[in-house]
């Protein structure tokens, strides 16, 4: 079914995963800290980092979802 995420070091060479981050792990998805390289400050940011999962519709679903949380915050 679900595999953890197995990723480290950084992604979409923007966000550097900081390995000693404690993981923040629900059902389909994983939570870590990182840094924003691209930030002139060096902000932290929260990656989330979906499982594999052979079942698309719930990753649809799942992915359907966060995208209207997100947008709830943003027009909040």
């Amino acid at each position: 079914m679900g595999g953890e995420p197995r990723v480290t070091g950084m992604i979409n060479g923007r966000f550097h995963l900081l390995p000693q981050a404690e993981k923040r792990q629900g059902g389909m998805s994983e939570v870590r800290k990182a840094v924003d390289v691209l930030s002139p400050e060096g902000a932290y940011a929260a990656v989330k980092l979906l499982k594999r999962r052979d079942d698309e519709e719930s990753t649809r679903i799942f992915l359907d979802r966060e995208t209207a949380s997100l947008r709830a915050l943003t027009l909040a």
